[in-house]
């Protein structure tokens, strides 16, 4: 099946505080500060966005029975695994030989904070390192993380990104399917940090020099389908 052009817009809403660390951005007695653009603004790099979707989509992939590559140790990933071409998740999201066939960009908010408002969506939660073997608090590891609210006084937070490239329907559908059963992004998750839902999706094809939206639910119906059979 030929491969067609395609751009996936993906919406997604806080259920609980969300940090993923910014590197090189350092604050007053912050330990861990969070990712933030040029503005200041709360963000989710591409670079999270695609990682965590990847590791659905190798979920979702193997739950249908299909034999993927050990990424990231080159020598176990395609070409290099034994199967006859590259696995369906090497041709989504590339490997050391192949070129990736999709392009994510960060996520960004759907609201435009200035202000007190910006002040109020990034607070500091303060935690402890535990002992495990002991089951109590270890000394002298206070810590502080910065982190995005869910909510602030002008409504929950949310978020607005983009996928796009080229795919055969059938792959396109373990990527959209991948997309949808996203539960968690960032760090911090055993602290009941980043839990995320996905609030709307929309696929459109480009055809004859426009783009057309298509019910991506109808994608993924017709992945499930050619796997099994």
């Amino acid at each position: 099946m030929a491969e067609e052009q395609f751009r996936l817009q993906v919406q997604l809403e806080l259920l609980t505080d969300l940090h993923i660390a910014g590197p090189g951005r350092t604050l007053p007695l912050v330990d861990r500060s969070a990712e933030v653009d040029e503005t200041g603004q709360p963000i989710i790099p591409a670079s999270s966005f695609r990682g965590r979707t990847r590791a659905q989509v190798e979920r979702l992939a193997v739950a249908l029975g299909e034999r993927i590559c050990r990424a990231p140790r080159p020598d176990q990933t395609c070409p290099h695994f034994g199967l006859p071409d590259y696995c369906r998740i090497c041709r989504i999201f590339g490997s050391a030989w192949r070129l990736s066939a999709v392009t994510f960009t960060d996520l960004k908010l759907t609201l435009d904070l200035t202000g007190d408002q910006l002040s109020e969506a990034l607070l500091l939660r303060t935690g402890v390192s535990l002992n495990r073997h002991l089951n109590t608090a270890e000394e002298a590891r206070l810590f502080v993380t910065e982190m995005a609210s869910r909510e602030i006084a002008a409504g929950k937070l949310g978020f607005n990104g983009e996928i796009e490239g080229w795919l055969e329907r059938s792959d396109l559908g373990l990527l959209v399917g991948g997309v949808n059963t996203l539960t968690h992004l960032g760090g911090g998750k055993a602290r009941g940090a980043g839990r995320v839902k996905i609030a709307n999706l929309a696929l459109e094809f480009y055809r004859q020099g426009q783009w057309a939206k298509q019910d991506w639910s109808e994608i993924v119906k017709e992945a499930v389908a050619d796997d099994a059979n």
